[in-house]
């Protein structure tokens, strides 16, 4: 028989309305409950830190730089009208640019170690960047339903 090596990992869970609500009524009924509150709020878990994503699909999915080399940026090049090479430059410096500006929303939940898309958290903000940023060059729903069809099929 096998020895159990794992640990219990322990709650992370807050007090839920019935013991807030006892707890409030018998401390007012000991004559203790201060206006701006007895208790402090419960703190979050610590978040584990960023996995490392590897694998063929990543450099097809996103790129640091949203060069035309991913699939996404691709199939959005393609939909917009105008010259090609002018639409990759735009989508490339708009994606950053939005990257950017949501980088202290999302670094303010989670850290990146890396400025790179094997990175899970800077992933996520560059995958956020670039939807973002075909949302405000695509601003028809039907449009926007056909380039991620593409971009699906093309996975």
């Amino acid at each position: 028989m096998l020895a159990n090596t794992m640990q219990p990992q322990p709650a992370h869970a807050a007090r839920g309305a019935f013991e807030l609500d006892s707890e409030c009524c018998i401390r007012d009924s000991l004559g203790g409950n201060k206006k701006e509150g007895n208790i402090l709020p419960s703190q979050p878990p610590t978040m584990p830190p960023p996995r490392t994503l590897k694998g063929p699909l990543i450099p097809l999915l996103l790129d640091s730089c949203c060069a035309t080399s991913c699939m996404p940026v691709q199939a959005l090049v393609e939909k917009a009208k105008g010259d090609k090479e002018e639409i990759a430059k735009q989508v490339a410096a708009t994606a950053t640019d939005c990257r950017s500006k949501a980088s202290c929303s999302f670094s303010s939940l989670r850290k990146w170690g890396t400025e790179s898309v094997t990175d899970q958290c800077h992933f996520d903000i560059s995958a956020y960047a670039l939807w973002k940023m075909a949302a405000d060059v695509l601003p028809n729903c039907a449009e926007r339903d056909k380039f991620a069809r593409t971009v699906g099929r093309r996975l």
